[in-house]
């Protein structure tokens, strides 16, 4: 086993992000995710039949739109940018692997090209709430003023009550635990939540799913890389769903992963726009 340690939360949670979208992506779309090629990912570049499995075969070991939107998000309220201009940068390559833009969900394609047709945001209807803002806004909520900031960087894809409710839940759940509060604690104090009692299907893009995709996950581990397992084990959306569930992990837990992923994740570690991020091995 590999153990990344971090002396920088922000960073901690980046790379549990980078890591839960790269070992998730092979399997995006797959009902049941084959687990031999989810315990050791590098068989996917190795092995002709894992290969052809592979949902993104010209992109294995790449992360994907989610943990390069997290990088977006992250660099705009590090550097004061404008997240909007961001986004659209974001859209021709930039904080991408190698520029290349592989992977876009259609209701952010959809309200990206209705702001640069229109510039004004688009009033979502329930049938564009997916993960697409969720899945981006991890180091929001590490900031005190969360609940006030987060929709710049929401609403401009996903402008919608019901994902903006689900990022803030989620946000508070980040900050809930940044602020000492445990897991299960918070679960208690939530437990009447109307959207943490509703019952939805595990492992799909939609918002709410994704949510509970990730307390599930953590609820039934007792590691960072078995609650990163369980979630793209649901299958489906495992990239994203793998990245929500490996932030709130990695607050939980230390970042201990096998040798697989760890050599797996290398590729996506050695990004430009990811350099930044310190940690030291063990």
């Amino acid at each position: 086993m590999v153990k990344l340690s971090f002396e920088n939360l922000e960073h901690k949670i980046l790379v549990a992000a980078l890591i839960g979208d790269v070992i998730g992506q092979p399997h995006e779309f797959k009902s049941k995710p084959k687990e031999i090629y989810v315990d050791n990912p590098n068989l996917l570049k190795e092995d002709k039949e894992g290969f052809k499995y592979a949902t993104w075969e010209n992109f294995i070991g790449y992360y994907s739109d989610d943990f390069s939107q997290t990088l977006a998000v992250y660099n705009s309220i590090q550097n004061n940018l404008d997240f909007i201009k961001e986004i659209f940068l974001w859209k021709n390559g930039k904080y991408w692997i190698n520029n290349i833009l592989y992977d876009i969900g259609s209701s952010t394609q959809k309200a990206l090209q209705y702001y640069s047709w229109h510039e004004d945001i688009i009033v979502c209807d329930e049938y564009m709430n997916g993960n697409g803002s969720l899945m981006r806004i991890s180091t929001i909520g590490l900031l005190d003023n969360y609940a006030e900031i987060y929709k710049n960087y929401t609403n401009i894809t996903h402008n919608h009550e019901v994902s903006n409710d689900i990022c803030l839940i989620y946000l508070n759940l980040v900050n809930s635990l940044k602020s000492g509060i445990s897991f299960n604690d918070w679960l208690e104090i939530n437990r009447d939540n109307k959207y943490l009692t509703q019952e939805v299907k595990l492992g799909t893009g939609y918002v709410i799913s994704s949510l509970h995709t990730a307390i599930e996950s953590i609820k039934n581990s007792n590691s960072f890389m078995e609650a990163v397992k369980n979630s793209i084990m649901y299958g489906n959306d495992t990239d994203t769903n793998g990245l929500i569930t490996a932030t709130i992990a990695g607050m939980l837990y230390d970042i201990e992963i096998s040798e697989e992923w760890y050599e797996f994740i290398q590729f996506s570690l050695k990004s430009d726009y990811v350099k930044f991020l310190k940690y030291k091995v063990e």
